[in-house]
């Protein structure tokens, strides 16, 4: 802990050098420096009752070179891991490179949630929580697990100098401890505690797998089970009865039992379960939470021999926490409804364009937040939910009139005027639905590309059934379209200057990554080519289209907006 950041690590060929003498001096003598043992913990708050030490999230700062170091073993480590199928990204998800894990796991349980509903076929889920799941990890365990997988002897005996070695301080505002042995528990902040909990996790995850054959089956795709699916710690239980779930509950128990210091929250874990109700049948086990055929239910499930939370909770102040539950940031309504989600996505964004708009900066400044701070907060609803497009026009429309203000223009003008590109006399904001439009496109290849066969063959099986719907707009329809655009770019490239064909840097092969990219311009292309074809429309607000051609458009960039002497365009 000397200080030092990453950036002269980054900038200076010496201090990297010293490093890789210092590494290698390491990996003889099989000695972990003293200094990279020792940490100072900040304690960040996970909830308003800050009287409860339980609701403290402590976070580690540890040296930069120390890091620098674990991050090779750590990547290395997982490497290992996943080469030899010990970790399957199929079912562990969290802190493993290149794997959308929130996506994929809500995309994949929201898939079973709505097949279950629409066939009306029975499912039950369990989210289990962990209490200081992190801080309970045994160092003993962490050996056990890298034994029982094979990691080599070499590493192990690295990981245990330095585990042996750690001590920490806590430091507040007000006051600090002094250092004290951690004996137990990984730090939240290291580099390599993230994969090291990933190896002991995946002792339970295997301690799960002889009763994979509980899972709930899609119908639509028999091949495919979901029974077991973990995030770090996350751990979610599927199964297609009651019954069945309180197995794996009872399984999960027994391995926590195990471990001697890792426990379940059972306060904090929480049930679903959907079936068909006989309303003939009046000595029913379960009841059903409304007044029809199909209908959700408590599943009554204990773990420890405690009652777990259904996820409908009528007696909780908060009336939105009463009807979901957040699952890896995604919120779950108990009737798998969207509209009170929809509705306090709305009010949250019309809350910040209203700060905004009775802030004191001016009109160019209020724009500047909008596009790089409000268009922000909404990237991961629009990433992570199934919303319909009509929810996002509404909602620019209901925000133009600002918009328009902001930029001083009036409010009757063509609203192209604030997305056009400044190429097109434009001010180059993006629009909400451009954003909206964006972010589903990126889902969609996310998944389409995803390492998971799981996840690949659900949106194919998705993309199917949307492709019947000709009247709704649906993201898989528009990534279709867009994709074949971008593939027939790339087999038959095209030159637009004067510079000839072949010109420039040319990738016929582009990573995925890279491929997302051309899909994302490619769709915002087409928005822009639908602005200039309303704008041919317009008599007087499209004059601009008769000498566009001879002139050089305004210069609109940020740094020109903001030393400007107006408010107005």
């Amino acid at each position: 802990m000397n200080g030092i950041t990453y950036v002269p690590y980054k900038k200076c060929i010496a201090l990297l050098k010293f490093v890789v003498r210092l590494g290698r001096k390491i990996w003889k003598r099989k000695d972990i420096p003293l200094d990279w043992a020792r940490a100072y913990i900040i304690l960040l708050a996970k909830s308003q009752d800050l009287a409860n030490i339980s609701e403290f999230r402590p976070i580690a700062i540890t040296s930069t070179s120390g890091k620098i170091f674990f991050s090779v073993i750590s990547d290395r480590l997982q490497f290992f891991m996943i080469q030899n199928n010990y970790i399957s990204r199929e079912i562990q998800k969290g802190f493993l490179f290149g794997v959308p894990g929130c996506l994929e796991h809500s995309f994949t349980l929201m898939e079973a949630l709505k097949e279950a509903k629409e066939l009306n076929r029975q499912i039950v889920i369990s989210w289990i929580d962990l209490a200081n799941a992190y801080g309970s990890v045994r160092h003993n365990l962490i050996q056990f697990a890298l034994n029982w997988y094979h990691v080599p002897i070499l590493i192990q005996q690295l990981i245990f100098d330095y585990y042996e070695k750690l001590c920490a301080m806590i430091k507040t505002k007000e006051w600090a401890t002094g250092f004290f042995l951690f004996d137990i528990g990984l730090f939240q902040g290291c580099v390599l505690s993230t994969i090291l909990f990933d190896c002991v996790f995946q002792l339970l995850l295997d301690f799960l797998r002889p009763i994979k054959q509980l899972g709930y089956t899609f119908k639509s795709i028999p091949d495919i089970s979901i029974s077991t699916k973990a995030y770090a710690d996350d751990l979610t239980l599927t199964t297609r009865n009651v019954r069945d779930n309180q197995i794996a509950c009872n399984i999960t128990h027994t391995w926590l039992k195990w471990t001697i210091t890792m426990k379940s929250k059972p306060s904090k874990c929480v049930t679903l379960g959907f079936r068909k109700f006989d309303k003939k049948i009046k000595n029913e086990k379960f009841k059903p939470v409304l007044d029809t055929i199909y209908s959700p239910f408590d599943p009554c499930l204990t773990i420890n021999e405690q009652p777990m939370r259904f996820i409908f909770n009528p007696e909780d102040s908060d009336t939105f926490k009463a009807e979901h539950f957040k699952f890896l940031g995604r919120w779950i309504h108990y009737r798998l409804s969207e509209h009170k989600i929809k509705t306090k996505i709305w009010d949250t964004i019309l809350k910040d364009f209203d700060t905004v708009d009775n802030s004191l900066v001016n009109g160019f400044m209020k724009l500047w937040i909008y596009q790089f701070y409000i268009l922000a907060q909404l990237s991961w609803p629009f990433l992570i939910y199934d919303f319909n497009r009509s929810f996002v026009v509404d909602l620019q429309r209901e925000v133009n009139s600002l918009l328009k203000k902001w930029a001083g223009i009036y409010r009757s003008s063509d609203n192209g005027l604030l997305f056009r590109s400044k190429e097109h006399f434009g001010l180059g904001l993006t629009s909400i639905i451009d954003h909206f439009e964006k972010m589903q496109l990126i889902k969609c290849s996310l998944l389409q590309n995803s390492i998971d066969p799981t996840v690949q063959l659900l949106y194919r099986n998705r993309e199917q059934a949307n492709a019947k719907l000709n009247r709704v707009w649906k993201a898989t329809q528009l990534a279709k379209t867009v994709n074949a655009e971008v593939t027939l770019d790339l087999q038959f490239p095209t030159q637009s200057s004067k510079q000839g064909i072949g010109f420039g840097n040319f990738k016929p092969n582009p990573s995925n990554a890279e491929r997302r990219t051309l899909i994302t311009a490619k769709a915002l292309l087409f928005s822009e080519q639908k602005r200039m074809a309303h704008s041919l429309t317009l008599k007087q607000q499209g004059v601009w289209l008769q000498w566009s051609e001879n002139t050089l458009p305004f210069d609109f960039s940020w740094k020109t907006s903001f030393g400007a002497q107006t408010t107005i365009l």
